[in-house]
């Protein structure tokens, strides 16, 4: 890498839904010439886990609803307690104020609203 360039983001995407992901890719990687974006998929509680104890991506975005009985919410809330710090994005199509205040007290850093 020269000088004048700068390293590239390395998104976290976990979403049990790949056609949400490529979505997703598509626009971050349309959103901006000036950064790289690497975008590594986690499509299930397990995987994401394990991806988020390595501290090597720069932020993550969870979906709030994943795969079985596990919730985004959970997810977060066992990485942090296992010493990640990557910073978490919740994506979520819900807009009750219980679920957003969830989020935010999750140690989470933000949360969107996803929108179809």
């Amino acid at each position: 890498m020269e000088n004048n360039q700068k390293a590239p983001v390395r998104v976290l995407y976990v979403d049990d839904s790949k056609p949400d992901f490529v979505m997703f890719e598509a626009i971050l990687k349309r959103a901006t010439s000036a950064t790289t974006y690497i975008v590594e998929w986690a499509e299930n509680y397990d995987t994401a886990l394990e991806l988020l104890k390595k501290n090597f991506h720069d932020v993550c975005f969870v979906d709030y609803h994943l795969d079985g009985d596990n919730t985004g919410l959970k997810l977060a809330r066992a990485a942090v307690s296992g010493g990640t710090r990557v910073p978490i994005i919740f994506l979520t199509g819900n807009e009750d104020e219980c679920v957003q205040g969830d989020l935010m007290v999750s140690g989470t850093r933000s949360y969107l609203l996803k929108d179809n």
